[in-house]
């Protein structure tokens, strides 16, 4: 996926900075303190309502089920370190299609080294355990049995120069791919990704930059079940603008161009237009709008398809209503294209709403609705699903 790397960095500091982290006295718990690093954990309980379980086309099947969603943070801060570390868990029970029942969990792993007041070095490294969504258009596990589950892992290190007015990142990325059930093996796959970024700064912490990417996906089988090698190379250029994290409207997001190369030689290769951006306008303190946009190759496995292009627009809104009662919204669109034989498009349109209230420094309850509906080029590939949560959030 082109860009992916930055984007998510981006994501990762926008979070870090956004309403629901700014300070309310009286209400945060208080961190554990482990040596000079500080531990915060949190645990979320409740109920779901599923109106399509299986996210299917006809003959929707609906059911409630028990979630237990714990977290764990540990940060230790240094003048020029910092580390972070992140454990998760996500346990859901259904009541009724007891298949769709299942555990995911995970963590990463985050090192920031400032050797001088211009260099930065960074390093990271994750693990998830991960269920494949019913949604997912790359998901073909039947009804009749689990959702497929993989393992999601790997590692990053990167570094950056801000001096006056240039600088300079570079970074690489290894990622690698890896289901459980044989059936699913053709998608196992690892990706390296290189990133490099020129930018200069003429005024007002306003950047402009040009970013060149290259990603090399490199599948476990020579073949997938159709035939096909998917092993493929994407690279591309990106030109854009970027805005520090102390303004009113930070964020970064570049256009440019990408280019398909496939080592299978029945297939061709593809250039098209490419995006990748996350931009945060923060009007007043309280308030603030965060709009993420993608457009790029992705990998695919699918039957008669020579590639996929995904484009990925949204927009959320976080708000603090009062000092103890914040709310959320969210509206996206993601469009999967694919090429080849089976040249078919898919839309999926979702809309979010989450409150959440704060009882007292250890306690909250929230709750939120989310809809999703999707066309198709194929009616059998089309639904409409909406869940509904709500519970208790317990933080130590």
């Amino acid at each position: 996926m082109a860009g992916m790397s930055t984007n998510a960095v981006a994501q990762q500091e926008l979070r870090k900075a956004g309403v629901r982290n700014l300070p309310r006295p009286g209400l945060e718990a208080p961190p554990i303190r482990v040596g000079s690093a500080t531990l915060q954990l949190q645990l979320d309980a409740g109920a779901l309502y599923d109106t399509n379980v299986y996210a299917t086309s006809v003959n929707a099947e609906d059911d409630i089920s028990f979630r237990l969603k714990p977290t764990a943070e540990l940060a230790l801060s240094r003048p020029t370190m910092d580390l972070s570390a992140n454990l998760w868990g996500d346990v859901l029970e259904h009541t009724q299609i007891t298949n769709e029942s299942n555990a995911q969990y995970g963590g990463r792993l985050d090192l920031a080294v400032r050797p001088g007041d211009a260099h930065k070095l960074t390093g990271g490294a994750h693990f998830n355990h991960l269920t494949q969504s019913r949604a997912d258009p790359e998901a073909r596990a039947p009804t009749f049995v689990s959702p497929r589950r993989f393992n999601d892992y790997g590692g990053q290190l990167g570094y950056a120069y801000q001096g006056a007015n240039l600088g300079v990142a570079v970074s690489g990325n290894y990622r690698r791919v890896s289901f459980r059930d044989a059936t699913e093996s053709d998608q196992d796959h690892r990706a390296l990704q290189g990133t490099g970024r020129v930018s200069w700064l003429p005024h007002g912490g306003t950047a402009l930059f040009v970013e060149g990417f290259y990603v090399h996906r490199d599948f476990d089988l020579a073949t997938d079940f159709n035939g096909i090698d998917r092993n493929a190379t994407t690279y591309g250029v990106n030109v854009g603008v970027s805005r520090d994290l102390t303004g009113v409207i930070t964020g970064s997001v570049g256009a440019g161009f990408f280019r398909f190369d496939p080592s299978d030689p029945t297939l061709e290769g593809y250039s098209g237009f490419g995006f990748n951006g996350l931009i945060t306008w923060t009007p007043q303190a309280r308030t603030s709008v965060t709009a993420s946009l993608f457009r790029g190759d992705v990998a695919t496995v699918r039957s008669g398809a020579t590639g996929r292009i995904d484009t990925r627009l949204s927009l959320h809104v976080d708000q603090e209503v009062r000092h103890n009662f914040l709310v959320g919204a969210t509206l996206s669109w993601v469009r999967n294209e694919y090429r080849g034989s089976s040249d078919q498009k898919r839309n999926t349109l979702g809309a979010a709403l989450s409150a959440e209230y704060l009882l007292g420094p250890r306690l909250s309850l929230f709750s939120e609705a989310t809809f999703a509906r999707r066309t198709a080029d194929q009616p059998t590939d089309e639904f409409d699903r909406a869940q509904i949560q709500a519970g208790l959030r317990l933080r130590f």
